[in-house]
């Protein structure tokens, strides 16, 4: 009997042990396993910035090394000839003071003339701004704008985007394939248009009351030749363009040309050309009326330069 009551006490009390035991069991668990969880996500941090640290010196050696081998082949550094500018420096967009006296043609452009020249109209580059490897600055190189076609040129009030459309008409026999003998201008701010009423004989202005309309978007989806002016509010945008254009590598090669044609003016401008039948080299240029410098910028390494360099370089 004294050993059956025993057995009972104990078995009595066995419960809340157990019942502790285990629920410290649960909580000793769930710290071991917070404490696994924030190991691993240490060591996949440490693993993730050693793998970087590695790509970061692969591409710096990679790019040292690419320099050494041009260096040791063109000892003169010929190579950057093709790099940077095939005529003189476009005279609309002048040099600092301190190198405005110097005559700079193909045989006097160097890796030591290449700031200067992108120093224009007193802009001073930055690192992203330097010309990268795979572009090419062409002048002399004139659009020619076919027709029928459809032309937005859009940007903030106040950019230029009315003297742009005079200058074209002035000009619409150098700038159009075939020859216009009637011009309708519509418009619906007389503000807008007033000044530019005398300048342009034989244009017949009228006034429409739509201001906006839900077509825009396919308006500008469906337009042959973009025209962005120079504004603060550019660079996404043209990054955006360029990107949808020349893939994903074609951000750092807009960005130079945007730095390059708007350092130059207040009023400059980048001309989109995305007519079915211009070549690939010919999407990106800037200054294309006549007396300017009418600039092309080029992407080399692109499927479709192979032309433009059997036919200019």
């Amino acid at each position: 009997m004294y050993k059956i009551r025993r057995t009972f006490k104990a078995s009595a009390s066995s419960p809340s042990t157990i019942k502790k035991s285990r629920w410290q069991k649960y909580k000793d668990s769930l710290l071991v396993k917070g404490t696994r969880a924030e190991k691993m996500l240490e060591e996949k941090a440490m693993k993730e910035r050693k793998r970087r640290l590695r790509h970061k010196n692969v591409l710096v050696d990679s790019a040292i090394k690419k320099d050494v081998k041009k260096t040791k082949q063109n000892p003169n550094n010929d190579w950057l000839h093709k790099i940077i500018i095939k005529t003189q420096v476009p005279p609309s967009l002048p040099l600092p003071a301190s190198s405005a006296t110097e005559t700079i043609t193909d045989d006097a452009i160097a890796a030591d003339k290449m700031p200067e020249i992108l120093q224009i109209g007193g802009y001073k580059p930055v690192v992203e701004d330097v010309m990268p490897d795979d572009t090419v600055v062409r002048t002399n190189a004139p659009l020619i704008i076919r027709h029928p076609t459809r032309i937005v040129v859009a940007d903030a009030s106040g950019s230029g985007k009315s003297t742009w459309i005079e200058k074209l008409l002035l000009h619409r026999q150098d700038c159009f394939d075939v020859p216009h003998k009637e011009i309708v201008w519509f418009y619906n701010l007389e503000t807008a248009v007033k000044s530019h009423m005398d300048k342009l004989p034989g244009v017949q202005f009228h006034k429409v009351f739509v201001l906006s309309s839900k077509h825009m978007k396919s308006v500008i989806d469906q337009a042959q030749y973009i025209v962005h002016m120079k504004s603060a509010q550019d660079a996404r945008q043209i990054q955006t363009l360029a990107g949808q254009i020349y893939g994903k590598h074609g951000n750092r090669f807009a960005m130079w040309a945007m730095n390059y044609a708007f350092g130059g003016s207040d009023h400059a401008y980048l001309v989109f050309d995305m007519h079915s039948k211009s070549k690939g080299w010919q999407r990106l240029r800037a200054q294309v009326f006549p007396g300017e410098c009418n600039l092309l910028f080029v992407k080399k390494g692109t499927m479709l330069d192979k032309e433009f360099y059997e036919k200019n370089v």
